[in-house]
Order: C-alpha cells, then sequence, then structure tokens
C-alpha cells in the first residue's frame, strides 16, 4: 500500500470496538476523520484512541490516527482508507489489513495468508457477550469445516476470496438435561 488510511468515525478496532467521534469539520469521504482522545464503542468502558501522526492535526487541535494506531484498550485501529486517503507509507514495507491475538492475547498484525480466511464474533443473545471455546460449524462453498471459538469470542474460518462462507452454532443442552428437556 502507498497511502496508510486516516481513521474516520465509524472505522473499527481489531476487537470489534467502533470509533465515535469524529472532527465535523475534516470530512474524508462522506465521515469526520477522527482524533486523538476520541471515545470508542468498545466493551472496555472509557475506552479511546490514544495514538495518533503527531504531523497531522484536525482543525480540533488534535492529531488524526492512522491505520494500526492503537486504543487506551491496546486495540489496533483498522482504517477503511487505506491506499486511498492517509499518510505516505514511507517504509514501502506491506502493511497488514488485520490484525489477530496471539497466544499472549497481544495484537499482532496477521500474515497476509491469515487474512484470506473470515473472523466472526459469536455473542451470547441474550447478554451480548462475546462467547469464548465454543463450537461452531461453517459451511465455505458447501464443505463442512468444524472449530472452536477463541479466547475473544472469534470463529477463525479459512475462505479464499469469493467463496461463500455460513456459520452455524449447534445448540448444546445444559448438562445434566434429561428427554424430556428437563434439568
Amino acid at each position: 500500500m502507498r497511502l496508510i488510511g486516516f481513521i474516520r468515525m465509524g472505522d473499527r478496532a481489531a476487537c470489534g470496538g467502533v470509533v465515535c467521534e469524529g472532527s465535523p469539520n475534516d470530512v474524508s469521504h462522506g465521515r469526520p476523520l477522527s482524533f486523538q482522545g476520541a471515545h470508542m464503542a468498545c466493551r472496555n468502558p472509557g475506552c479511546v484512541i490514544i495514538e495518533a501522526h503527531p504531523f497531522f492535526t484536525a482543525s480540533n487541535g488534535r492529531n488524526v490516527p492512522l491505520h494500526g494506531h492503537i486504543t487506551t484498550a491496546g486495540c489496533p485501529l483498522i482504517s477503511t482508507l487505506n491506499d486511498v486517503h492517509g499518510w505516505t507509507n514511507e517504509s514501502g514495507e506491506p502493511i497488514p489489513l488485520s490484525f489477530v491475538q496471539d497466544d499472549d492475547g497481544e495484537w499482532v498484525a496477521a500474515s497476509f495468508a491469515e487474512q484470506t480466511g473470515h473472523r466472526f464474533l459469536v455473542k451470547d443473545s441474550e447478554t451480548g457477550r462475546p462467547l469464548a471455546n465454543r463450537r461452531f460449524v461453517a459451511l465455505v462453498d458447501d464443505a463442512q469445516v468444524e472449530g472452536l471459538t477463541d479466547k475473544q469470542g472469534y470463529a477463525h474460518v479459512e475462505a479464499e476470496a469469493g467463496q461463500s462462507v455460513r456459520i452455524h452454532l449447534p445448540y448444546e443442552a445444559p448438562t445434566g438435561a434429561n428427554d424430556q428437556g428437563g434439568i
């Protein structure tokens, strides 16, 4: 990528949090550019953007974050403007399209091989909380693949571009249930 994309209101963090604030006087492709200190709609209360480009300032006097900059929860931001509107990628290194958590829970750039897959956040329908270690069945162009969600509740499914992916969570009766559905 030649341009590392700016972050706008409505962009997401790798954890699924959403950027809630932008500078109304600094608009890119129909949405306000965000800024350092902007609030996130996140499962971590009080989460804000803490990293931004030191040389690009919005009209509100705050610096504008780029793809890969982080929040107070440590989650990298994902720009929808990579190679469209942003800061020149002076290093020439490939810009990761996505980020994943390693075994220690640290965010790392996804390898380009990992970026061919899909990631689904599986949540409890009543509480809205992510479901960790939950069994899922995915159909990738009608080929069945099974797996478990990770510790953040994400189901990772390998698929090539253009393949259809459907995911199903089999119902698992509570332990001790009898044949009539009672416990």
